[in-house]
């Protein structure tokens, strides 16, 4: 697993995306996976520009880990 940190507009998603595109592996993002999430709760908060707490983006990331990991597929 590699992990990219950084503030918003780094290029965390650009050089995650070249790499698992270049080695055939999968991407997780956090802000993707924010997005793409169906909890009306989380998406009110987004949608205000506010910060998502610690807590749910670690189980948001966990969850997909798990569901990638069942998958037996290769991330980054």
């Amino acid at each position: 697993m590699i992990v990219f940190f950084g503030p918003a507009g780094a290029g965390k998603s650009v050089q995650g995306n070249l790499l698992a595109a270049r080695n055939d592996w999968r991407w997780l993002g956090a802000g993707q996976l924010l997005r793409d999430s169906k909890d009306p709760e989380l998406l009110a908060r987004m949608s205000t520009g506010k910060l998502v707490d610690p807590e749910i983006v670690n189980r948001v990331m966990g969850e997909a880990l798990d569901r990638a990991n069942s998958k037996n597929v290769k991330q980054v």
